[in-house]
């Protein structure tokens, strides 16, 4: 029985996706931040495109990075400018 163009390209997003998400986590072994975080963050984000499950994860990894990026510009402010100027 031959599978159908979909089900070709559903299984190659997957197995895509997978490989992308392993390499991420055998890249962040030494549990520092840094770029394994975000090769897992696109893993996701290949599996998003096809699997709703997996857009969720990736609709709640981006939600959390942009709340990380807000909170290290304002620290950043903080520490350049001082307390009095960060308007």
């Amino acid at each position: 029985m031959p599978f159908s163009k979909e089900q070709l390209h559903k299984a190659f997003i997957l197995v895509a996706g997978i490989l992308v998400i392993l390499a991420g986590l055998v890249m962040a072994v030494p549990l520092v931040p840094g770029p394994g975080i975000i090769v897992v963050g696109l893993g996701f984000a290949i599996l998003a495109t096809k699997f709703p499950w997996a857009k969720r994860i990736w609709n709640r990894m981006r939600a959390t990075g942009r709340r990380t990026v807000t909170i290290a510009k304002t620290k950043w402010r903080l520490w350049w400018y001082g307390p009095a100027n960060t308007g």
